[in-house]
């Protein structure tokens, strides 16, 4: 598979290899308007739209070698590939002089009479005066019609920097009077964006090319580019891993987009385990790709070149305003550079607020690529690989609520214990699956606070401070849960710690009761939360901050933080949980030295919290927040009919 270049692909491999409904859509489209009777013209002239690295070459050389393959289309077209760059293209005699020359290494027979007089009056339009030459060579491709019966099939990439750039708009009249004219030549042409030579109504090519739009290739799409690209390399293992691992390729696609050059590295992704070694081969392989990422700018003048690797390197969107504090140079100025990047399809307007526009750049690769470079930016990148598999990644059916549910001893459990404990098991594993008709609050609310606001917690004090373990009839951990749940905090504070370092090595019932505790600390953190009771809330989030601080290894920890982060937005989206309280709540255990923390956390809760602020909209920019964000929202949803009022439980105990 080649990186960067289809034109260096086989027939079969571009064949086997392209993917999404609409480039077959418009293939298919194409070909259907070729097959034509004698005597017959081209309908209409065709321009391909989209970014950078979507297809759009792909496409047309397929449409160049299935017209060439074809025994019926290859008696009536000719076809004309040119190369991706038209550097040379500087004029119109130069664009129809290339096309010529296309035609005569497409037309190969060196002993028919047509090629050798068709080079001959070629060489001697060139020696014509320069401004007779358009014109000339108008004659000599009509002649060349008449001659061979064949219409010219003209497939030219990068048609906003001919129409946009290089031919004057005398020029443009000539070239438009003559397809309008002729039956010789169809022209299948491609552009980054809609130029402004389409839009403007004063201009000779408006509104004459029938335009089809191509867009980022859906993950389903994606999926099936992967596994196609697998089965070339052979790969049976990745195959089958693939195929059973969405949450895997969910990650890597809302993380690198839908462009389909981005299917060769992520194929070769899927042999990495560990975001870290996933960042790691990422950059190694947008490096082997910087040709292609140099041809991007390779084109433009500096000083445009210096905006496009501005919004790479900071911001993903930014204002005129921004972009020429970070370049010292007049805003009045990088105004206008915009506008002339915006018309080439290098950037677009992200967002607007009031009167101001913010730009980002219309290839997101490219800003990938070139953060990658920097591996300042590869922390912030992980912890957003981390949040993205968490999100994607389904629960641990029946394996999770299984093992809590063998930490019960029915012996010992003559009271609601054990119908708290089964309660808590149900919560723990519906809550850890994502579960779109769960409610939390309705379970704690009918299930768990019925069972508890019975309990006498004189009792549960005594035996938990006033007596050994070994005389009680439950063990300090249940008491644990038990003292939590009918919010005996004070009591708990200052033995918490021991709690947590006697139990962190725990095996068997012991682990699986200790488990259940620190569950139980932060579904009571988040019914607080949900309760709009930010004081206890604080006051439990202390106790899960020193089982944080009691991990071994940082992956756990930082594994453990980035959980309760979604916990926590999941309950803020869910039940309208105060934005500034679930902040507050995340600032407290980004405060501790000992536990990792990432900005990127705040990202996504800006996003959540503030989504029509400037930081929120920038934040959206990024492909891998916005896809957090959209996924949390809506797996956070809750039926409308599961609407239960919150019960205030703040004064249940006081006495």
């Amino acid at each position: 598979m080649y990186a960067y270049n289809p034109q260096k692909k086989s027939y079969r491999q571009l064949e086997s290899s392209m993917v999404g409904k609409d480039k077959w859509d418009i293939l298919n489209a194409i070909l259907e308007e070729m097959d034509i009777k004698k005597d017959e013209g081209p309908k209409q002239h065709w321009l391909i739209v989209g970014p950078r690295g979507i297809g759009k070459s792909h496409l047309m050389t397929l449409l160049y070698y299935k017209t060439k393959d074809d025994l019926e289309l290859s008696k009536r077209w000719i076809p004309a590939l040119f190369p991706e760059e038209l550097k040379l293209a500087a004029s119109l005699p130069n664009f129809l002089e290339r096309a010529l020359e296309e035609v005569l290494l497409e037309f190969g027979e060196k002993e028919n009479p047509v090629y050798n007089e068709l080079k001959q009056k070629m060489r001697e339009v060139k020696r014509s005066p320069i401004p007779e030459r358009a014109d000339n060579y108008f004659s000599l491709i009509s002649w060349f019609y008449e001659e061979t019966g064949k219409h010219i099939l003209l497939l030219s990439e990068n048609f906003q920097q001919l129409l946009g750039k290089k031919l004057a708009v005398i020029e443009q009249k000539k070239l438009r009077a003559f397809l309008q004219s002729s039956k010789a030549i169809l022209i299948v042409g491609s552009a980054t964006n809609i130029f402004g030579a389409l839009h403007d109504h004063s201009q000779p090519f408006y509104h004459f090319f029938h335009i089809r739009r191509l867009d980022y290739l859906g993950f389903e799409d994606m999926k099936i580019l992967v596994r196609h690209i697998l089965s070339q390399w052979q790969q049976t293992d990745l195959i089958k891993k693939a195929a059973g691992n969405d949450a895997r390729l969910k990650t890597l696609y809302s993380f690198t987009g839908g462009n389909p050059r981005t299917a060769v590295f992520l194929a070769d992704i899927f042999s990495m385990e560990t975001p870290a070694e996933i960042i790691e081969i990422m950059a190694r392989m947008l490096d082997e790709l910087t040709p292609y990422f140099h041809s991007i700018v390779g084109g433009i003048p500096g000083y445009l070149e210096e905006i496009v690797n501005t919004l790479a390197a900071f911001e993903p969107a930014q204002s005129p305003m921004e972009i020429a504090e970070h370049l010292e140079v007049p805003q009045a100025s990088i105004r206008n550079y915009l506008k002339l990047l915006k018309d080439d399809g290098y950037v677009r307007v992200a967002f607007s607020k009031g009167k101001f526009n913010y730009y980002c750049l219309s290839d997101y690769l490219y800003r990938i690529w070139f953060q990658m470079r920097d591996r300042s930016h590869w922390e912030e990148s992980r912890w957003l690989m981390e949040l993205l598999s968490m999100v994607y990644s389904k629960g641990k059916p029946g394996k999770e609520k299984s093992r809590l549910e063998q930490c019960l001893d029915e012996k010992q459990e003559t009271f609601a214990y054990k119908d708290i404990h089964q309660v808590l098991s149900f919560i723990d594993f519906e809550f850890g699956n994502f579960s779109d008709d769960f409610d939390l609050r309705e379970i704690f609310d009918r299930q768990i606070f019925p069972l508890v606001k019975n309990l006498n917690p004189a009792e549960y004090i005594k035996q938990f401070i006033g007596t050994k373990e070994s005389e009680n009839k439950l063990s300090n951990l249940k008491l644990s849960i038990l003292l939590i749940l009918i919010e005996q905090y004070d009591i708990l504070r200052d033995h918490i710690s021991d709690i947590v370092k006697k139990s962190m090595d725990k095996k068997g019932e012991e682990k699986g009761e200790f488990d259940l505790l620190i569950f139980t600390i932060k579904l009571n953190t988040w019914m607080k939360l949900i309760e709009g009771n930010l004081t206890d809330a604080l006051r439990l989030v202390e106790f899960y901050i020193v089982y944080i601080k009691a991990l071994k290894l940082i992956k756990n920890k930082e594994e453990v933080v980035l959980n309760t982060s979604l916990d926590l937005f999941r309950i803020q989206i869910k039940y309208n949980v105060q934005a500034e309280n679930i902040k507050r709540v995340l600032k407290r255990i980004e405060g501790e030295e000992e536990i990792p923390f990432n900005d990127a956390i705040f990202k996504v809760w800006t996003c959540l919290a503030e989504p029509e602020s400037v930081d929120a909209q920038r934040y959206l920019s990024e492909k891998p927040v916005a896809t957090i964000v959209e996924e949390i929202k809506e797996k956070s949803r809750l039926k409308k009919d599961k609407e239960v009022n919150v019960c205030d439980h703040s004064s249940l105990w006081e006495k």
